[in-house]
C-alpha cells in the first residue's frame, strides 16, 4: 500500500518538475498557467538574438515590463503578452493564464476497524489531491481516484489534511483538516430521542461517533427484524421520518455504525415509538398510550403543558383529576431509559369539564348605610365562581354579579331579603341558599325618657351569632358608648343627661366564625321630647318661698313667656322663663292670670303651652 502511495507522488512531481507550457507562436514558455491566486509565473524566452523583450501579464491594458516573473494575486483569466523588438520588426506572442479562488475540497473521513482509515474525496475541482495523514505520510492522488485504505500503527489522535492541487501549478490551493482518532473497532452510535410529531411524522435525534459511516434501521410492530431505512451523513444529529402511521403502528429504530472497510456493524440502543390518546370525562382527563416493552426501562414521565405532572412505572394509562373545567390541557409522555434516551409521544390536548354542582352559599354579612344595604359573602370552599344570581323572597330574579358583594336599596317596610344561587365556572348551578335578611332595629320611647331597642335574631351565618354590640352616638354622631349586649335581642338605654335630647343607635352582630365580617343594622335617630314643668300658682310675698312663677324642664333651648289679665290684655312679656308678679314695678292684684309659653327645644322645634296661674296671698 505504501508503494502505491509512493507511485502517486513520483508521477506527480516528475511531471510537475518538467512542465513548461508553450505560448501560441512558440516564442516563450511559462512554468505555470493554471492555478490558484498568489501563483508566481516565470517566463522563459525561446526566440534567440533579440534586442528587447517586454511583457504584459494581465492583458493588453496592463503595465509593460521587462520582468520575466509575475505574481498573480487576483482571481481571473488573463492573456500574458510578449513583445520582441528586433531587426525584423516587433513580434507579439501570448499564452492564456487561469487563476482560481482556492476552494476547500469536499472530503469525508470514514473509520474502519484495526486502526484503518478510508478517505473519500467527493470533489472534482482539482487535478490532484494531497493527503497528509498526520503521522508523517503524505500522498497525492489524481481526481476521481479512490484512495486506498490507510493503516495507522497506533490509536493516537492525528490531524488529517487534504489539499487540492493543479498539475499546471506548483502552489497549493484550498485545504481541509480533520481530527481523527484510529480505533480498533468502530463505535456504536447513541439514539437520544424518538418523538412522534403527528399522525405522519417522527423525529429521531442521535449522536454519531466521529468519522463514522452510519445508517438508520427500522422495525415495524416489534417483529425484531430491522431493515435499512436510510443512510446517515456525517455531522447530522436529527432526522425527520415521514409517511409513517404511528397511530396504529409501533415503530422501533436503531443505528448501525459501519466499518467502512468491511461488512462489520456496531449497533446502537433501540428506541420505540409511543402514541398517546386523551379523553375527557367528568372532572378528569384520561390518558392512555401504546408502546412496546424496551430494555433499560427507567420510568414514564407524564408532562402537562410542558411541565412534569407525575412519574409512573409500568403503566399505559393515567387519570389526571387535577384539572379545572373549561380549561384545555396538553400532554405528552416520555418513556425514559437508564442510558438517558427518551421515547416521546405525540402531544394530545383536551378540554376538561365538570357536571358537579357547586356548594351552596351559607354565610352572608350585611351592613345598612343610609339608603343602601351592602351584602357580602365568601366563596364556598374549593369553588371557582362564575357568577351569582340574586332573588327576592318571592323567588323573583333581581340581578346577577360576578363579585362577592352586592348593593341594594334600603327601604323600610319593603322586602329586604335576598336568596343567592352560585353558578360555578363550569356552568353548573348550586342549590338556592336560605333567605338572608339584613339586621334591622326598631325602638320604643318610654315615659321616663329611656329608649328600648329591639331587633330580630340575625340568621345570615351558618354558625350563628357570637354576640351583639350596641353603639350609641350623640346628635352630632360622636360615639358615646359601645355596649356588649350578649345574645339578647333587646336593650334599654336609660335617660341620658339634660343635654342629650337626640341619640343615634346601631347594633352590630358579631359572627361565631371569626373569618366572616360582622353585620351592622340600620342607624336609628331618637329625639326625646322636652320635659316642661309649669306651676299652677305662686305667692310673690318676699318670703323666698314660691315667690316667682318659673317655667322649667329638660332639652329647652329658649322660652318666650307672655302673661295676660282676665280681660285678655297682655300685661307682661319676656324672653325668659320667670315672672315675679310685678308689672311696671307694681305688684299685681291677687287672682288668676293667663300664661302663654313658647318653648324651643334643642332640635329647634317649638312647643306651646297655655294655662292659668293663680297669685295667692301666701
Amino acid at each position: 500500500m505504501r508503494q502505491r502511495f509512493a507511485l502517486y507522488i513520483t508521477l506527480f512531481w516528475s511531471f510537475a518538475a518538467q512542465a513548461q507550457y508553450l505560448s501560441v507562436r512558440g516564442d516563450f514558455s511559462v512554468d505555470q498557467r493554471r492555478g490558484c491566486r498568489d501563483m508566481l509565473v516565470t517566463v522563459t524566452n525561446i526566440n534567440p538574438g533579440t534586442d528587447v523583450i517586454l511583457y504584459q501579464y494581465e492583458g493588453a491594458n496592463s503595465t509593460v515590463t521587462a520582468d520575466t516573473f509575475y505574481l498573480y494575486t487576483a482571481t481571473g483569466n488573463y492573456w500574458l503578452y510578449q513583445y520582441i523588438q528586433g531587426a525584423t520588426g516587433q513580434k507579439a506572442d501570448s499564452i492564456y493564464i487561469e487563476i482560481f479562488d482556492p476552494v476547500v475540497p469536499e472530503v469525508e473521513l470514514q473509520t474502519c476497524n484495526n486502526n484503518d482509515l478510508q478517505v473519500r474525496i467527493n470533489d472534482t475541482n482539482y487535478d490532484l489531491y494531497e493527503i497528509d495523514y498526520g503521522d508523517g505520510t503524505v500522498v497525492q492522488v489524481p481526481v476521481n481516484t479512490f484512495p486506498p485504505i490507510y493503516s495507522y500503527a497506533t490509536g493516537t489522535a492525528v490531524t488529517v489534511t487534504v489539499t487540492g492541487l493543479y498539475t499546471t501549478a506548483n502552489n497549493r490551493c484550498g485545504s481541509r483538516s480533520f481530527a481523527f482518532t484510529p480505533v480498533n473497532q468502530v463505535q456504536a452510535a447513541q439514539l437520544e430521542l424518538l418523538q412522534v410529531m403527528d399522525n405522519n411524522r417522527m423525529v429521531v435525534q442521535y449522536t454519531l461517533p466521529a468519522n463514522t459511516v452510519a445508517s438508520l434501521e427500522i422495525s415495524v410492530n416489534n417483529t425484531g427484524s430491522f431493515q435499512l431505512l436510510k443512510n446517515i451523513g456525517q455531522g447530522t444529529s436529527v432526522d425527520t421520518i415521514a409517511n409513517l402511521q404511528p397511530a396504529g403502528t409501533t415503530y422501533c429504530f436503531r443505528l448501525a455504525s459501519h466499518d467502512a472497510c468491511s461488512n462489520f456493524k456496531a449497533y446502537s440502543n433501540e428506541l420505540c415509538s409511543v402514541y398517546a390518546n386523551v379523553q375527557a370525562v367528568d372532572e378528569a382527563l384520561n390518558l392512555n398510550w401504546v408502546t412496546v416493552n424496551t430494555v433499560n426501562y427507567a420510568g414514564t414521565a407524564v408532562l402537562r403543558d410542558s411541565s412534569l405532572l407525575t412519574t409512573l412505572s409500568n403503566q399505559l394509562n393515567y387519570a389526571d383529576s387535577t384539572v379545572e373545567c373549561n380549561t384545555t390541557y396538553c400532554y405528552y409522555l416520555d418513556i425514559q431509559h437508564t442510558d438517558g434516551s427518551v421515547s416521546r409521544s405525540n402531544q394530545v390536548c383536551a378540554q376538561a369539564f365538570s357536571t358537579r354542582p357547586p356548594a351552596t352559599v351559607t354565610d352572608v354579612s350585611t351592613v345598612i348605610e343610609e339608603n343602601t344595604i351592602r351584602w357580602s359573602w365568601p366563596t364556598p370552599a374549593n369553588e371557582t365562581p362564575g357568577f351569582y344570581t340574586l332573588y327576592n323572597s318571592n323567588g323573583i330574579r333581581l340581578d346577577t354579579t360576578s363579585q362577592n358583594n352586592y348593593q341594594s336599596a334600603y327601604l323600610p317596610g319593603t322586602d329586604l331579603c335576598l336568596q343567592l344561587q352560585l353558578t360555578n365556572n363550569c356552568g353548573n348551578p348550586s342549590a338556592s341558599s336560605n333567605l338572608f335578611c339584613p339586621l334591622t332595629i326598631s325602638h320604643l320611647l318610654n315615659n321616663d325618657g329611656s329608649v328600648t331597642l329591639q331587633w330580630p335574631p340575625y340568621t345570615g351565618w351558618q354558625n350563628g351569632v357570637s354576640a351583639y354590640t350596641v353603639v350609641i352616638y350623640d346628635g352630632n354622631m360622636n360615639q358615646l358608648d359601645s355596649l356588649a349586649a350578649g345574645n339578647v335581642t333587646e336593650y334599654t338605654d336609660p335617660l341620658p343627661n339634660d343635654n342629650t335630647q337626640v341619640s343615634f343607635y346601631r347594633v352590630w352582630a358579631i359572627p361565631s366564625d371569626g373569618n366572616l365580617p360582622p353585620s351592622a343594622s340600620n342607624l336609628i335617630r331618637v329625639v326625646r321630647p322636652p320635659v316642661i314643668a309649669i306651676p299652677s300658682a305662686f305667692t310673690p310675698n318676699g318670703d323666698n318661698l314660691n315667690d316667682v312663677f318659673v317655667v322649667s324642664g329638660k332639652f329647652i333651648e329658649s322660652i318666650e313667656l307672655t302673661i295676660l289679665n282676665r280681660w285678655g290684655s297682655t300685661i307682661y312679656q319676656v324672653n325668659g322663663s320667670t315672672w315675679d308678679g310685678y308689672v311696671n314695678g307694681e305688684k299685681v292684684p291677687l287672682g288668676a292670670y293667663v300664661y302663654h309659653v313658647v318653648i324651643k327645644d334643642f332640635t329647634g322645634k317649638e312647643h306651646i303651652r297655655s294655662g292659668t296661674v293663680l297669685i295667692l296671698k301666701d
